[in-house]
Protein backbone atom coordinates (compact mmCIF):
# COMPACT_ATOMS: atom_id res chain seq x y z
CA UNK A 1 0.00 0.00 0.00
CA UNK A 2 2.08 2.86 -1.37
CA UNK A 3 1.04 6.59 0.83
CA UNK A 4 2.48 9.77 0.99
CA UNK A 5 1.19 12.95 2.73
CA UNK A 6 1.76 17.21 1.53
CA UNK A 7 1.17 19.14 4.69
CA UNK A 8 -0.46 22.75 4.37
CA UNK A 9 -2.28 24.51 1.70
CA UNK A 10 -1.56 24.22 -1.98
CA UNK A 11 -2.27 27.40 -4.32
CA UNK A 12 -4.16 27.70 -7.06
CA UNK A 13 -4.98 23.82 -6.85
CA UNK A 14 -5.98 22.33 -10.56
CA UNK A 15 -9.44 22.14 -11.37
CA UNK A 16 -8.75 17.68 -11.54
CA UNK A 17 -5.59 15.97 -10.81
CA UNK A 18 -3.48 14.43 -13.37
CA UNK A 19 -5.04 12.53 -16.00
CA UNK A 20 -3.06 9.21 -14.97
CA UNK A 21 -4.59 9.55 -11.69
CA UNK A 22 -7.74 8.97 -12.91
CA UNK A 23 -6.87 5.75 -14.09
CA UNK A 24 -7.47 4.03 -10.93
CA UNK A 25 -10.80 5.70 -10.75
CA UNK A 26 -14.20 4.42 -12.09
CA UNK A 27 -17.77 5.57 -12.83
CA UNK A 28 -20.40 3.52 -11.69
CA UNK A 29 -23.55 3.17 -12.43
CA UNK A 30 -26.41 1.03 -9.86
CA UNK A 31 -29.84 -0.06 -11.58
CA UNK A 32 -32.10 -1.35 -8.80
CA UNK A 33 -35.98 -2.33 -10.15
CA UNK A 34 -37.04 1.59 -9.52
CA UNK A 35 -34.00 3.58 -9.97
CA UNK A 36 -30.76 4.12 -11.26
CA UNK A 37 -28.18 5.58 -9.32
CA UNK A 38 -24.40 6.85 -9.78
CA UNK A 39 -21.38 7.10 -8.33
CA UNK A 40 -17.42 6.34 -8.20
CA UNK A 41 -15.70 3.48 -7.16
CA UNK A 42 -11.50 3.41 -6.71
CA UNK A 43 -9.29 0.25 -7.14
CA UNK A 44 -7.95 -0.82 -3.95
CA UNK A 45 -6.07 -3.85 -4.73
CA UNK A 46 -5.18 -5.98 -7.86
CA UNK A 47 -7.93 -8.04 -9.91
CA UNK A 48 -10.23 -5.56 -10.34
CA UNK A 49 -11.12 -4.87 -6.67
CA UNK A 50 -12.83 -1.40 -6.20
CA UNK A 51 -14.15 0.18 -3.00
CA UNK A 52 -16.90 2.38 -2.77
CA UNK A 53 -20.13 3.29 -0.32
CA UNK A 54 -21.87 0.54 1.12
CA UNK A 55 -25.03 2.64 0.56
CA UNK A 56 -24.95 3.29 -3.10
CA UNK A 57 -24.59 -0.42 -3.81
CA UNK A 58 -28.51 -1.12 -1.77
CA UNK A 59 -30.83 -2.94 -3.88
CA UNK A 60 -28.30 -3.31 -6.42
CA UNK A 61 -29.64 -5.60 -9.31
CA UNK A 62 -26.64 -4.75 -11.84
CA UNK A 63 -23.95 -2.36 -12.16
CA UNK A 64 -21.60 -0.77 -14.79
CA UNK A 65 -18.33 0.36 -14.22
CA UNK A 66 -17.08 2.87 -16.54
CA UNK A 67 -13.33 3.27 -16.94
CA UNK A 68 -11.45 6.73 -17.62
CA UNK A 69 -10.77 5.29 -21.08
CA UNK A 70 -14.39 5.17 -21.30
CA UNK A 71 -14.64 1.51 -21.44
CA UNK A 72 -17.47 -0.41 -19.99
CA UNK A 73 -17.44 -3.51 -17.69
CA UNK A 74 -20.42 -5.36 -15.37
CA UNK A 75 -18.71 -5.29 -12.04
CA UNK A 76 -20.46 -7.45 -9.37
CA UNK A 77 -20.82 -6.77 -5.47
CA UNK A 78 -18.12 -8.82 -3.49
CA UNK A 79 -18.90 -7.96 -0.21
CA UNK A 80 -20.90 -5.00 1.93
CA UNK A 81 -20.32 -3.59 5.26
CA UNK A 82 -23.23 -1.37 5.86
CA UNK A 83 -21.40 0.15 9.38
CA UNK A 84 -18.33 1.43 7.41
CA UNK A 85 -20.35 1.95 4.76
CA UNK A 86 -17.69 0.40 2.60
CA UNK A 87 -18.68 -2.01 -0.80
CA UNK A 88 -16.77 -3.91 -2.96
CA UNK A 89 -16.69 -4.75 -6.27
CA UNK A 90 -14.79 -6.54 -8.88
CA UNK A 91 -14.11 -6.23 -12.30
CA UNK A 92 -12.64 -8.79 -15.08
CA UNK A 93 -9.52 -6.43 -16.37
CA UNK A 94 -7.17 -5.46 -14.46
CA UNK A 95 -6.63 -1.98 -13.57
CA UNK A 96 -3.85 0.62 -11.39
CA UNK A 97 -4.23 0.64 -7.84
CA UNK A 98 -4.77 4.01 -6.41
CA UNK A 99 -2.12 5.63 -4.53
CA UNK A 100 -3.64 6.85 -0.95
CA UNK A 101 -2.53 9.56 1.09
CA UNK A 102 -1.11 9.49 4.61
CA UNK A 103 -4.59 11.19 6.11
CA UNK A 104 -3.05 11.95 9.32
CA UNK A 105 -0.78 14.00 7.93
CA UNK A 106 -3.06 16.61 5.89
CA UNK A 107 -3.11 20.13 7.38
CA UNK A 108 -6.54 22.42 7.99
CA UNK A 109 -6.50 24.98 4.71
CA UNK A 110 -5.13 22.29 2.35
CA UNK A 111 -6.44 22.66 -1.14
CA UNK A 112 -8.28 19.01 -2.83
CA UNK A 113 -10.02 18.08 -5.60
CA UNK A 114 -13.37 16.13 -5.53
CA UNK A 115 -14.87 13.97 -8.64
CA UNK A 116 -17.88 13.29 -8.72
CA UNK A 117 -20.65 11.81 -10.44
CA UNK A 118 -23.94 13.47 -11.14
CA UNK A 119 -27.23 12.44 -13.00
CA UNK A 120 -27.83 14.87 -15.27
CA UNK A 121 -30.95 13.46 -16.63
CA UNK A 122 -32.95 9.60 -16.13
CA UNK A 123 -30.51 7.44 -17.95
CA UNK A 124 -27.79 10.46 -18.35
CA UNK A 125 -24.52 11.14 -15.50
CA UNK A 126 -21.80 13.45 -15.95
CA UNK A 127 -18.55 13.72 -13.66
CA UNK A 128 -18.65 17.27 -11.84
CA UNK A 129 -14.71 18.08 -10.25
CA UNK A 130 -14.34 20.69 -7.59
CA UNK A 131 -12.18 22.64 -5.09
CA UNK A 132 -13.23 21.89 -1.67
CA UNK A 133 -10.73 22.83 1.52
CA UNK A 134 -9.48 20.49 3.94
CA UNK A 135 -11.36 21.29 7.36
CA UNK A 136 -10.54 18.98 9.10
CA UNK A 137 -8.31 14.82 9.64
CA UNK A 138 -8.76 12.57 12.59
CA UNK A 139 -12.07 13.65 14.10
CA UNK A 140 -15.34 10.43 14.67
CA UNK A 141 -18.00 10.46 12.70
CA UNK A 142 -20.67 11.06 15.04
CA UNK A 143 -23.63 9.49 13.35
CA UNK A 144 -24.23 7.50 10.07
CA UNK A 145 -23.38 4.32 9.28
CA UNK A 146 -19.32 5.08 9.53
CA UNK A 147 -19.90 6.10 13.11
CA UNK A 148 -17.05 5.85 15.17
CA UNK A 149 -14.52 6.30 12.40
CA UNK A 150 -11.91 8.70 11.87
CA UNK A 151 -12.55 11.59 9.39
CA UNK A 152 -11.13 13.79 6.72
CA UNK A 153 -13.42 16.39 6.62
CA UNK A 154 -13.44 18.90 3.58
CA UNK A 155 -15.60 22.20 2.62
CA UNK A 156 -17.06 21.22 -1.04
CA UNK A 157 -17.91 24.22 -2.87
CA UNK A 158 -21.28 23.19 -3.46
CA UNK A 159 -22.02 22.35 -0.15
CA UNK A 160 -22.61 19.00 -0.94
CA UNK A 161 -21.73 15.76 -3.00
CA UNK A 162 -23.21 12.66 -4.60
CA UNK A 163 -22.72 8.61 -3.50
CA UNK A 164 -19.01 7.21 -3.96
CA UNK A 165 -17.26 11.29 -4.32
CA UNK A 166 -13.80 10.46 -4.40
CA UNK A 167 -11.57 13.14 -2.19
CA UNK A 168 -8.24 13.61 -3.92
CA UNK A 169 -4.82 15.61 -3.49
CA UNK A 170 -4.24 17.80 -6.42
CA UNK A 171 -1.52 14.79 -7.61
CA UNK A 172 -4.46 12.97 -7.68
CA UNK A 173 -3.67 10.59 -4.55
CA UNK A 174 -6.66 9.52 -2.56
CA UNK A 175 -7.73 10.63 0.63
CA UNK A 176 -11.17 9.78 1.30
CA UNK A 177 -13.97 8.55 -0.13
CA UNK A 178 -17.70 10.35 0.75
CA UNK A 179 -19.62 9.24 3.83
CA UNK A 180 -23.02 10.82 2.37
CA UNK A 181 -24.98 10.36 5.58
CA UNK A 182 -22.35 10.80 8.05
CA UNK A 183 -21.88 13.86 10.40
CA UNK A 184 -18.40 14.58 12.09
CA UNK A 185 -17.75 15.83 15.57
CA UNK A 186 -15.61 18.63 13.45
CA UNK A 187 -18.48 20.13 12.67
CA UNK A 188 -19.75 21.37 9.04
CA UNK A 189 -18.34 20.05 5.61
CA UNK A 190 -18.38 16.87 3.44
CA UNK A 191 -17.42 13.53 5.57
CA UNK A 192 -15.10 11.21 4.00
CA UNK A 193 -13.62 8.17 5.27
CA UNK A 194 -9.73 8.29 4.82
CA UNK A 195 -8.34 6.28 2.09
CA UNK A 196 -6.04 3.90 3.78
CA UNK A 197 -8.81 2.99 6.04
CA UNK A 198 -11.26 2.04 3.33
CA UNK A 199 -8.54 0.06 1.72
CA UNK A 200 -7.91 -2.44 5.07
CA UNK A 201 -11.95 -3.08 5.39
CA UNK A 202 -12.01 -3.71 1.61
CA UNK A 203 -9.34 -6.46 1.58
CA UNK A 204 -10.67 -7.73 5.48
CA UNK A 205 -14.11 -7.83 3.89
CA UNK A 206 -12.23 -9.96 0.93
CA UNK A 207 -10.40 -12.10 3.42
CA UNK A 208 -13.09 -12.92 5.85
CA UNK A 209 -15.62 -14.16 3.82
CA UNK A 210 -17.09 -10.73 4.17
CA UNK A 211 -17.20 -10.33 7.83
CA UNK A 212 -14.94 -7.46 9.49
CA UNK A 213 -14.10 -6.69 13.71
CA UNK A 214 -14.36 -3.10 13.69
CA UNK A 215 -12.71 -3.05 16.97
CA UNK A 216 -9.20 -1.27 15.44
CA UNK A 217 -11.68 1.12 13.54
CA UNK A 218 -13.26 2.35 16.74
CA UNK A 219 -16.64 1.26 15.59
CA UNK A 220 -18.69 -0.51 17.74
CA UNK A 221 -21.55 -2.94 16.65
CA UNK A 222 -21.97 -7.04 15.36
CA UNK A 223 -20.33 -7.55 11.47
CA UNK A 224 -22.78 -7.26 8.85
Amino acid sequence: LASHSRPGPVTAPPASPPASATQSIVRLNVASSTSNSYGCGVVVASGGLIATNATLLANAQWIVATTSTGLREAAIVVAVDRASDVGVLRVGQPLPVARFVDWSQVQPGASAVEMAVWSASPGVSTTVWSNPTIASAGDAVRSGPGTGMVSVVASVPTGASPDGAVLMEPDGAVLGILDKSGVSSAGSGSVFLPGEFVVQVALELTTEGGHISHGWLGIKGTNS
